[in-house]
């Protein structure tokens, strides 16, 4: 099974978040496990003040660890880490079978709340040999390396809009084509744990200026990529 670990290390030292991974790494290849990937997100606060080993902690150190192995190594990696004094937060979540290559392209519409989600690299690994990425939205992340040349993946950037289509639509605007104010954009909302709902009405609301909003606020302490709330726009087509 593919796995993606994300773990906050307390803030002392990079040197701890280093032997932390190389351990996790080698109870990985120990168990005949492959390492897909590392990556070193830096020192950021945490969404809430985390109290943990008799220690409080408002920062730490991020890390992200892409590996395959069987249900048994994930689950030792985890108890690892578990009763590791260092350790602030951890969470792990099953990609797949490992078996990557099943898209064709990925069209990327995140906004900056999104930075810190693991869903882009996540989306680019599963691209197959010669895939397409096309990236439209605001988070600033790398997402460029070795694999873009392994599997030969095209990149495209792109502005959603760019400045002759904003002078069409003033434009359009001054002639009177849309409503005005706050009538312009017709939007429904909906929580996050309604996604279906949400999406059964995407497929009927399909105003030229219309959208669905989802609204997701977190409610689980290990929720250690985001700790805002923070709105996705779905719009309909």
């Amino acid at each position: 099974m593919l796995y993606e670990l994300i773990g906050i290390v307390r803030p002392t030292s990079l040197a701890e978040v280093r032997e932390i991974v190389l351990a996790a790494g080698q109870l990985v290849l120990q168990q005949k496990g492959v390492i897909r990937g590392l990556q070193n997100w830096g020192e950021f606060s945490l969404p809430s003040a985390v109290s943990v080993h008799q220690m409080r902690h408002t920062t730490g150190y991020y890390f992200a660890m892409r590996f395959d192995a069987s249900v048994s190594t994930q689950e030792d990696v985890r108890k690892m880490l578990r009763l590791d004094p260092r350790m602030i937060r951890h969470s792990s979540v099953r990609l797949g079978d490992g078996k990557l290559g099943t898209i064709d392209a990925v069209l990327d519409l995140s906004p900056p709340a999104a930075a810190q989600s693991t869903h882009l690299p996540s989306a680019i690994a599963a691209l197959r040999r010669g895939g397409r990425i096309s990236v439209m939205g605001s988070v600033e992340q790398p997402i460029v390396g070795w694999h873009f040349l392994e599997y030969d993946l095209q990149l495209k950037g792109k502005l959603m809009y760019e400045r002759e289509d904003l002078i069409l639509f003033v434009k359009m605007l001054e002639a009177g084509l849309f409503a005005r104010g706050a009538d312009l954009v017709e939007t429904k909302s909906f929580r996050l744990e309604d996604w279906k709902e949400a999406f059964d009405a995407a497929a009927e609301y399909t105003a030229f200026v219309s959208k669905i909003l989802l609204n997701h606020v977190s409610t689980t302490k290990l929720d250690i990529a985001h700790g805002n709330a923070n709105d996705v726009d779905m719009y309909a087509s």
